[in-house]
């Protein structure tokens, strides 16, 4: 009976192990796995044989509590909303651009077509984190995807000419990275997070109590201090969603700031309404047989969205 009950644990423990493992590294990328949160942006068009994508229109716009504003992880890893065309919002950390993809329906990063892979960060409990649904055309034999990001010109004064400048980018290059490292631009409330968030890790808990320092002051207990650190990033990471001004730089032009003096408010909270921040960039992306013409490319980026201001920044 002894040898029956241990080969028969052997067997449950066989199971799970490759049950999980299968999970982990076979059906679910890092970020998926155990996700982090974000909250950063980009515009995107997507022109498939000359048909462009409508991301304003409700089969790609989710709902979302318009007067909470925070740093919490949301259930997906990136969304549409407010009925704005072109911009999205990613609210998980190093989504990259296969995963934008499979999120709307073509799969080119593998894995379970109906899923992005499973989130593991709360074991034992297993959530599956679907895709949001099968809405991108799907590219036929002789298609390819021509893919290019933009930025809008400024004069010598930092206004806006209307013209564009762009660059090719490869497939690979779209699919494989991250959108930050895609755009060469790091997304600031992720920094903020890991700066003034949780620890990276188990092992620097148990290192010492200085690494739970800050601004060179020790706290006595470990609880303390992390209370203490929690706090902190709490304070900078709302400071950073609801008050940075988005830079010059940016394509500021089109993110719908105006000279008044008088602060906006959303009609429905009272909120005042803020500029949006944690801009990442633009990026354009045909799906045809033979590469646009330059006037073709530059005719989608002066079409980009001119965005309203927001109760949270963006």
């Amino acid at each position: 009976m002894f040898k029956k009950i241990t080969a028969l644990l052997l067997i449950i423990i066989f199971i799970l192990s490759a049950t999980y493992l299968t999970l982990r590294y076979g059906l679910s990328k890092e970020n998926i796995a155990f996700p982090t949160q974000d909250h950063a942006h980009f515009r995107i068009k997507y022109v498939f044989n000359g048909q462009e994508e409508d991301f304003g229109s409700p089969r790609y716009q989710t709902d979302y509590t318009k007067d909470i504003c925070n740093g919490s992880l949301t259930t997906s890893p990136l969304h549409f909303h407010d009925n704005k065309p072109d911009y999205q919002h990613l609210h998980w950390a190093n989504v990259t651009g296969g995963q934008f993809l499979k999120f709307y329906g073509l799969n080119y990063i593998g894995g379970l077509d109906g899923y992005m892979g499973f989130k593991l960060d709360s074991l034992p409990s297993v959530t599956p984190v679907p895709i949001y649904g099968k809405d991108l055309p799907k590219p036929r034999s002789e298609d390819q995807f021509w893919i290019y990001t933009g930025k809008e010109n400024l004069d010598s004064l930092g206004n806006a000419t209307g013209d564009w400048s762009f660059e090719k980018k490869t497939f690979d290059n779209f699919k494989d990275n991250s959108f930050e490292q895609f755009f060469g631009i790091e997304s600031q409330v992720r920094k903020d997070i890991q700066r003034y968030g949780a620890l990276e890790s188990f092992g620097d808990i148990m290192t010492s109590i200085k690494v739970l320092a800050h601004n060179e002051v020790e706290h006595t207990t470990d609880a303390e201090a992390q209370k203490h650190l929690i706090e902190i990033g709490q304070q900078k990471n709302t400071e950073r969603l609801n008050n940075k001004i988005v830079d010059n730089t940016s394509s500021n032009s089109s993110f719908g700031n105006d000279s008044s003096t008088q602060p906006q408010l959303d009609p429905v909270t009272g909120q005042e309404l803020k500029s949006i921040n944690n801009f990442l960039g633009d990026v354009v992306i045909f799906v045809q047989p033979t590469e646009p013409t330059a006037d073709q490319i530059q005719a989608r980026f002066k079409n980009m969205v001119k965005l309203d201001k927001s109760s949270c920044g963006g």
